[in-house]
């Protein structure tokens, strides 16, 4: 290597040309070694986002429809008390309201015994006892909406249905009649077909049983799909697009150089930019959360922490104890030593309160001089002696400004929680309240909440 630095000089200005060239080369081969695979990768990403919101289209026009024939049964439950008890007049509603609902096949009206009381139908009604809709309620009493998996239709030759019901309730919550909504299967795949207009893409709606509902395959090939479901938030659906990868790829060999450069340079630029921003958004949540004097965290944080810890100790039967601590005499040393000694102060002792807990105990400045400790899984007597290793270590500590040494004391006041019923501003409270007994008996000494003095 010497000898080649010698052959070209050994010029620091050699060495970085040297280097230069190396990495542009490598720079060189890696785009043109990447081009292709940056480009099918992109190609992949924009038929994935393409097919989420497809799926999303699709996902809102099912949950509409849905929520329409939940609509016209609660509609229909609602009147139901200002019609007159006649089966021609129900009848006749019902018939009416179907006939604006092309997507409806039938509207059934069950009594409490699961057997079709009215519905859109002629003659006789076939039994549907072994329909889920007929016995749902009585298994699941809490049930309210249900939405069935496709069935095929008794009444309606090669038809197939899903049914949407929902239960209508007497003052005491028992079920009285169940509403049902016999929607058409093949309404479903007009959805399909009025969104899915690019003859590539494949898609089929499904119960999460994975009984396909409708479905619309444009796949010619039997070769690897590109494929995205997205399941219904609020009703049991799943839609599915597909495409064909050879679809998908079919401009992968018209990529140019100059477009993979771009494409690098642009992925570049965004992780960096990312990277700026996460240490940006880290220093920021940690001045959200610390005391920017202290190094303690801010009241905010530990009331978050402590409810919580809170939360835990209710869960599983543990305890915890309160430590509220305040400097003694702190305005005196703000009116005579100045707020740049007073802040040297409150620095001093938060820092002594975070070296002297344990890792688990949260620390925080909870106002001007005063501090707040929680103690996890700590009874009164154990903070207390805790809080007595305190004030010896803030009544030894000494703080040094203008060539002056300052000493100052401090009151703690120490409460246990009363499980389970107690909140955290009350522990909080009450050791509080010990805190000014404490400066009430002298300052400097640790009084713990109820203990006779």
């Amino acid at each position: 290597m010497r000898g080649l630095f010698n052959s070209i000089g050994g010029h620091r200005t050699s060495v970085l040309a040297l280097v230069i060239g190396f990495v542009t080369v490598f720079l060189l081969i890696a785009i043109t070694t990447t081009s292709l695979g940056l480009h099918r990768s992109n190609l992949i990403v924009d038929h994935q986002t393409r097919l989420a919101m497809l799926n999303g289209h699709i996902g809102q026009q099912v949950a509409q429809s849905i929520s329409g024939a939940q609509q016209l049964l609660k509609g229909i439950a609602s009147t139901l008390s200002l019609v007159d008890a006649k089966a021609g007049e129900i009848n006749e509603r019902l018939i009416a309201l179907k006939s604006n609902a092309p997507q409806l096949m039938d509207l059934l009206i069950l009594d409490r015994n699961g057997e079709i009381a009215y519905w859109t139908g002629n003659g006789t009604p076939p039994s549907v006892k072994d329909r889920p809709y007929s016995s749902i309620y009585r298994e699941q009493p809490s049930t309210e909406v249900w939405v069935g998996e496709p069935k095929l239709s008794r009444v309606h030759q090669d038809q197939w249905f899903f049914a949407v019901s929902i239960p209508v309730r007497s003052s005491n919550n028992d079920v009285v009649a169940i509403l049902v909504a016999i929607i058409k299967t093949d309404y479903l795949r007009d959805v399909l077909m009025q969104l899915v207009d690019d003859p590539n893409i494949s898609a089929s709606i499904s119960h999460s049983n994975d009984k396909v509902y409708a479905q619309i395959n444009r796949n010619t090939n039997t070769g690897p799909k590109l494929s995205l479901t997205q399941e219904l938030r609020s009703h049991p659906f799943k839609v599915t697009t597909e495409c064909e990868y050879q679809t998908v790829l079919s401009s992968y060999q018209d990529i140019q150089l100059w477009a993979s450069l771009a494409t690098l340079i642009l992925v570049f630029c965004v992780c960096c930019l990312t990277l700026l921003l996460l240490l940006r958004i880290r220093k920021q949540a940690r001045l959200s959360i610390e005391d920017p004097l202290t190094k303690t965290l801010n009241r905010r944080e530990f009331m978050r922490r402590g409810e919580d810890e809170l939360t835990a100790c209710q869960r599983y039967d543990r305890n915890f104890s309160i430590i509220m601590l305040d400097i003694d005499n702190f305005k005196a040393i703000n009116d005579s030593r100045g707020h740049r000694v007073g802040d040297l102060v409150i620095q001093n002792v938060g820092k002594t309160l975070n070296n002297q807990s344990r890792n688990n105990d949260i620390v925080a400045r909870y106002g001007g001089e005063e501090f707040v400790i929680l103690l996890p899984e700590t009874t009164d007597d154990e903070a207390s002696q805790a809080a007595e290793k305190l004030c010896h270590a803030i009544r030894t500590l000494k703080t040094k400004a203008n060539k002056q040494v300052v000493q100052v004391t401090a009151s703690l006041g120490v409460a246990q929680w009363r499980a389970p019923t107690e909140g955290l501003e009350s522990v909080i409270e009450r050791a509080d309240q010990a805190l000014y007994q404490a400066k009430a008996l002298g300052k400097d000494r640790v009084v713990k909440s109820g203990e006779e003095i």
